[in-house]
């Protein structure tokens, strides 16, 4: 996509953007868009830090907007596929700086929406494995075991993954 191609992109989109579906590419029971996701990270970021500043509350809410065009590219397509990644990546970054909502963040803010976004993803995926979902199961322990245990961002999110998760995907079982 080409920034050209943007000029005909109006304030409804970034509306339209939370309606974006989530999760398209596999069968789910709870169905998920953009809007349920980054309210869950937002939720999250306000419980692993004291004070989140206001710069990193929107560029959580903001995070995923690029999806009004791009899709949802599932993470694991990203993850086995690196140059897709690169490319989603690129993509996303042309339509953020377009509609200027995602704002830069310091790099210990950007860890922190990074583990927020997983850290919902994985909750949802945990969630949707309670309700018989195996693939989603897949997914969490994937995300929590691989990625959420390894880069642990403060004491706050090592008490939240642990409640939720030790004893079910490390941990003692």
């Amino acid at each position: 996509m080409t920034a050209d191609k943007l000029d005909k992109l109006n304030q409804y989109d970034v509306w339209d953007s939370g309606r974006v579906r989530r999760w398209h590419t596999h069968p789910h029971i709870t169905p998920q868009n953009v809007a349920d996701h980054s309210w869950g990270v937002v939720a999250i970021l306000y419980l692993i830090c004291a004070h989140p500043s206001r710069v990193l509350i929107k560029a959580a809410v903001f995070h995923d907007i690029a999806e009004i065009h791009t899709g949802d590219v599932p993470s694991v397509a990203k993850w086995t596929f690196s140059e897709l990644k690169k490319v989603s990546d690129e993509c996303e970054k042309v339509v953020q700086d377009k509609f200027n909502l995602v704002p830069e963040l310091e790099e210990d803010e950007m860890r922190l929406l990074k583990w927020a976004d997983l850290m919902e993803l994985a909750l949802y995926c945990h969630h949707e494995s309670m309700l018989g979902n195996t693939f989603a199961r897949q997914t969490a322990e994937y995300v929590i075991v691989n990625i959420l245990t390894k880069t642990v961002p403060n004491f706050m999110a090592k008490d939240l993954l642990d409640h939720h998760f030790e004893g079910v995907y490390y941990g003692e079982r």
